[in-house]
């Protein structure tokens, strides 16, 4: 179910919002599952991810308000969503997103920054990550922040980063968290300006053309 709405996620976002583009796609690995972390600044951004990364199936975590809804409930749990308590996130939090790492079927993406438009990065991701064995994936997303944005065709990037190794210790110390910290903060900063500088070339082309 999940490969069905991916694909049909990427036809409907072409056809409404215009063709994708998608950087450095070759540095997604095709043989070891992965926490991908990227900033959260839309609720559209999980989407244009999802389909950058397809086929891998990504098992996102998702605010717990989102399944008060019965369809949507039904929507993220095809999807396999896994609900986080933000208020109360308890060890489930840690534990649901490990056990699919575990389980070797998916990988998990996972928002750092909690909420939208915080840069803090919290050491969520990199303790799932030591936990689950498996590297972190930054990966940027910069287009549409609102259905009205993806109707007016703004255009939508997505922006691969290399992978981020955790030590091979059990425990995740202090020291560590903050260094994955700062790699995922200065990643997300390199394929931010990445996606800048591509945007304004082909301003600057379009400008000329008109």
């Amino acid at each position: 179910m999940y490969l069905f709405f991916a694909r049909l996620t990427r036809c409907l976002l072409r056809i409404v919002n215009g063709k994708t583009t998608y950087l450095h796609q070759d540095r997604i690995p095709e043989q070891i599952n992965y926490v991908m972390a990227a900033p959260h600044r839309t609720y559209l951004d999980a989407a244009y991810i999802a389909t950058a990364l397809y086929p891998r199936e990504i098992a996102f975590l998702a605010k717990q308000d989102l399944f008060s809804n019965r369809f949507l409930t039904w929507l993220l749990t095809k999807v396999h969503a896994i609900p986080v308590n933000r208020e109360n996130p308890g060890t489930n939090v840690i534990r649901q997103p490990v056990r699919v790492l575990r389980e070797g079927k998916m990988s998990v993406g996972i928002f750092p920054s909690g909420s939208r438009g915080k840069m803090e990065i919290k050491g969520g991701a990199a303790l799932i990550a030591k936990m689950g064995k498996v590297p972190i994936l930054p990966v940027v997303y910069d287009g549409p922040l609102t259905l009205k944005d993806i109707f007016a065709r703004r255009p939508a990037y997505v922006n691969i980063g290399e992978l981020i190794y955790l030590k091979e210790e059990p425990k995740l110390g202090k020291e560590e968290a903050e260094d994955i910290a700062g790699q995922v903060l200065q990643a997300f900063q390199q394929l931010t300006d990445e996606i800048m500088v591509l945007r304004n070339q082909r301003e600057m082309i379009r400008s000329k053309q008109r």
